[in-house]
């Protein structure tokens, strides 16, 4: 298999805690008992199965998912996607079993899945540090990073594995652009990651950045090389702003938070496309006029109880559409959801 994480990653329509199917207008998320298929509509319930594991990928009729069975170990379960019935189940697979190495950590890798006829190829990265006897060569005492790629047969359910590449972590590739114009370049998080680079958005190379060392406010500059009027700036605020913004998954907003709530703006031309009041907000998706995202807060009338909650909310007058409980929990003792 020659697809890369990143391009695997990219053909999958994210979702907070999930994914949401490409054709259906349904979502599949993880919650704290089960996976749960959810309409975007009215986020009603189609149908939960009861396994907690994270949706991996949407393969014709079917969904896959990542269950944890172990330290380190995790299965692929195979369901119909529209009555979320167990179609095949994998065998428990470790995600490190190189020799001379040692896994750092133990959370278990996030797995990215794409089909071709009746099997699953799978891919993931596991960070290592050499453990063998010998005093190793320079690079093999770094922390790195390795590419395991396998397949899983989706008749019987076996996954074999193929060899893994390993590169340094310090040198692990990034999509990284530059633009010479502006000032200092502005932290933001898409993908649960935290990134300051350039990124790319139809046919424009989009950047967040603040002016001189007493920040002026946040501005989002638009570069088109295809066109005459090559840069475009929009300031979004004119202040400091309360944490960092975030980019969605897909590129195309940046949800910003100010004094006054949350503002959602386009990466393709810096319109403001609404506005909405939130106090939590995590893996925000916008689609048309609505906006969803994970909230995590104190549960009402219960200081020590968090709930978290997919909240949906129309971004033309901020009213909450639905919203839909995915775990309560007291404080510390948080459910170990797969990143």
């Amino acid at each position: 298999m020659t697809a890369s994480t990143s391009n695997m990653r990219a053909a999958e329509l994210s979702f907070p805690q999930g994914i949401r199917d490409p054709v259906l207008p349904i979502a599949y998320v993880q919650t704290q008992n089960s996976v749960a298929a959810i309409r975007l509509a009215d986020g009603e319930m189609a149908w939960s199965y009861p396994t907690p594991g994270r949706p991996i990928a949407v393969v014709g009729e079917r969904l896959a998912i990542q269950v944890t069975t172990g330290k380190a170990v995790f299965r692929i379960d195979v369901l119909d996607k529209g009555t979320g019935i167990l179609v095949v189940r994998s065998e428990p697979t470790a995600f490190s079993q190189s020799s001379g190495f040692e896994s750092e950590g133990t959370q278990v890798p996030s797995v990215t899945a794409r089909q071709s006829d009746q099997t699953l190829f799978l891919e993931w990265r596991i960070r290592r540090r050499y453990r063998g006897g010998a005093n190793p060569p320079p690079d093999f005492a770094k922390p790195s990073e390795s590419v395991v790629r396998a397949r899983m047969d989706l008749k019987t359910g076996k996954i074999e594995s193929e060899p893994s590449e390993v590169s340094s972590a310090q040198s692990i590739p990034t999509e990284k652009k530059e633009l010479k114009q502006g000032g200092s370049t502005s932290a933001y998080i898409r993908d649960g990651e935290w990134s300051d680079t350039p990124w790319s958005t139809n046919d424009a190379l989009v950047r967040l950045y603040s002016e001189g060392s007493d920040p002026k406010g946040l501005i989002l500059e638009i570069n088109r090389p295809k066109e005459s009027s090559l840069t475009h700036k929009v300031l979004l605020t004119p202040g400091q702003i309360a944490q960092p913004p975030y980019v969605t998954d897909d590129g195309d907003f940046v949800l910003v938070q100010t004094t006054d709530g949350w503002a959602v703006y386009s990466s393709n031309d810096g319109r403001q496309i609404g506005t909405f009041a939130a106090n939590s907000v995590a893996e925000p998706l916008v689609l048309g006029n609505r906006v969803y995202y994970r909230s995590l807060l104190a549960a009402t009338g219960q200081p020590d109880v968090e709930k978290t909650e997919i909240i949906c909310q129309d971004l033309l007058n901020g009213k909450v559409m639905w919203s839909r409980t995915l775990s309560v929990m007291q404080r510390g003792h948080r459910p170990k959801l797969p990143q």
